[in-house]
């Protein structure tokens, strides 16, 4: 798949013959897994839910509209969904997989020292509502595009924008008020 135009033929196909669905797998079948396996990190559960991310894509692919966002972008909705299942059905706790790439980023975004900012973020996250954690992990530890988010949250890309650094400020005004 070299391009857009090819993934959109592709997708063109697989809505009216699912063999033609096998590149789409191809191309995001690892991305899917990374992204669950960082939720969840159980390996079977991750197998099955990467499983039932393309099965519903497959189900559902006749439904899907291009909207702007990259064709990933509705995967990941699908993944999020599951993903938030998954923790419905079960006693486990979320998981949020922090990197170093992403705390240096959002040391960047609240002025935060990096030395600093590693000693309390896991703190920190515990403070965040669902909605908030899932915008961080999104913008900074998997570092989806704006735009990315917005297709997997299905809001604008503007709102996308507004929420995240409205949590970026909430995490700075505890940082400041050194509640965390």
């Amino acid at each position: 798949m070299k391009n857009i135009n090819e993934e959109y033929e592709w997708i063109i196909k697989s809505q009216s013959d699912s063999k033609f669905f096998e590149p789409l797998y191809d191309k995001h079948h690892a991305s899917i897994w990374k992204f669950i396996y960082r939720r969840i990190e159980d390996k079977k559960d991750v197998a099955d839910l990467v499983s039932n991310v393309f099965a519903a894509a497959l189900h559902n692919i006749k439904k899907y509209k291009p909207t702007g966002v990259p064709f990933s972008s509705w995967l990941f909705k699908i993944a999020t969904n599951e993903i938030n299942q998954y923790y419905r059905k079960s006693t486990k706790s979320r998981i949020v997989s922090i990197d170093q790439l992403g705390i240096k980023q959002i040391a960047a975004e609240t002025g935060k020292e990096l030395t600093e900012l590693k000693q309390v973020l896991a703190i920190a996250l515990q403070y965040l509502s669902m909605p908030e954690l899932e915008l961080i992990e999104l913008r900074f530890f998997d570092d989806k595009s704006f735009a990315e988010i917005a297709g997997i949250l299905e809001i604008t890309e503007n709102n996308a924008k507004v929420k995240t650094y409205r949590v970026l400020d909430k995490l700075k005004l505890a940082f400041s008020n050194n509640n965390i």
